[in-house]
């Protein structure tokens, strides 16, 4: 179906699939083909017995893998709360998690997006999508971090065990996903 629907598209168009997931063998690589790139959510909980760090961990590679091959990679994040815990449990059995600050949940996503961003990959830090109930609709606002210069990156990420760094020409980044902690360090930040 897929393999048709790539031809019916024709190539003019661009097709994304909500693919990549650490759940299944190839993490979705095995099914990436007939698509131009994936939009990715939900990959920091654990699942099929795994730990969150491992289902994340299996993830990020096939991002990057994925983004290395020419893929448009939507890397979404949200600012709330998420679960944390084994997503194939019973409900009431999962539980939920949250960020200390926004500020610290925003410098983790931006994080780990740049530990795998290629050419053709993009990043929305979100609170949902909707325009109403009340939302802050960060994905509307321009935060300050948008307009640094990050330059190339010097090279692709780095991983000892659960920690990630990445050099770009005016940033230095370090995620350590089983802390749930990242830093960037920009080298020519205009405040």
């Amino acid at each position: 179906m897929m393999k048709q629907l790539r031809a019916d598209a024709g190539s003019e168009s661009l097709v994304l699939a909500n693919i990549i997931r650490a759940r299944f063998d190839d993490a979705g690589l095995e099914y990436i083909e007939p698509f131009d790139g994936s939009y990715t959510e939900g990959f920091e909980h654990a699942v099929k017995g795994m730990t969150r760090e491992d289902y994340m961990a299996k993830g990020i590679a096939a991002i990057q893998s994925a983004a290395r091959s020419g893929k448009i990679i939507a890397f979404t994040m949200t600012k709330g709360s998420y679960t944390d815990t084994d997503m194939d449990m019973e409900p009431g059995q999962s539980s939920s998690k949250e960020f200390t600050s926004p500020a610290n949940r925003f410098t983790y996503a931006l994080a780990l997006y740049l530990i795998c961003a290629e050419p053709y990959s993009y990043f929305m830090f979100n609170d949902g999508y909707g325009v109403d109930n009340g939302r802050s609709m960060i994905w509307m606002k321009d935060i300050p971090e948008y307009q640094y210069p990050l330059g190339a990156p010097i090279g692709e990420a780095t991983q000892k065990g659960y920690v990630y760094k990445r050099e770009f020409q005016h940033a230095k980044v370090t995620v350590d996903i089983k802390k749930e902690t990242a830093e960037i360090i920009w080298k020519q930040a205009t405040q």
